[in-house]
């Protein structure tokens, strides 16, 4: 990129398990000028596996009627084959690259070897991170924990992660759509992405790079 684009400042924009690909492909010595984490999961897995199955997966695996399952099998099927099946116990205990998913004539697979990659702290790995880092939170996200924002926090008010900023959106979920009270995540997505989320994308990239582009 930077031979194709000199003098460009080039930055890399991880979402959800994306955040975990950036910081991982920093500690393998890629060097943009800044990172963008959006939605990171920088908790240990178990951790984080413990906070969805009380929140995005609850109504999946409360799914009595099987209406969700019928709107959305995909991720139906991940979280019973995590929770409720044998995946998770494959992810530890296998070496199995893939596991597949089945409901009748349907099936997907997903890949194992992915999650064993996500057993470390991804706090531990923005630690190591000497570049510009800005991690946008929706505070009412179910899939990750938000309050580690808390942590980071407390500890740059003692010196650690100093190149670290946070931005949190009130009312924003994963993806960053906006969640009226009482409705579901997953009938949110439905949504265009909010306003609040799009202008921050843009001014965070534009201060980033110096409001330079490939159109200078």
């Amino acid at each position: 990129m930077r031979k194709n684009h000199p003098g460009i400042p080039l930055g890399i924009i991880g979402q959800s398990e994306g955040c975990l690909v950036a910081l991982k492909a920093y500690d393998l010595g890629s060097r943009p000028e800044f990172i963008l984490l959006q939605s990171p999961a920088l908790l240990p897995f178990d951790q984080i596996l413990d906070h969805q199955k009380t929140r995005a997966a609850k109504p999946f695996l409360n799914d009595k009627t099987g209406e969700l399952t019928r709107k959305y099998p995909y991720v139906s099927a991940f979280y019973q084959a995590m929770y409720n099946g044998d995946m998770l116990k494959r992810i530890r205990e296998t070496r199995e690259p893939y596991y597949e998913f089945k409901n009748g004539k349907w099936s997907a697979t997903t890949s194992l070897e992915k999650y064993r990659e996500y057993m470390w702290d991804g706090l531990e790995f923005l630690k190591k991170v000497e570049i510009p880092v800005v991690i946008f939170f929706g505070l009412e996200d179910l899939n990750v924990i938000p309050t580690v924002a808390n942590r980071i926090r407390a500890e740059q008010a003692a010196g650690g992660y100093p190149n670290v900023s946070i931005r949190e959106f009130e009312g924003l979920e994963h993806s960053f759509r906006e969640l009226r009270k009482g409705e579901a995540f997953f009938d949110a997505l439905a949504k265009p992405l909010s306003p609040r989320y799009t202008a921050a994308l843009k001014e965070v990239v534009m201060d980033l790079t110096d409001g330079r582009s490939s159109h200078g």
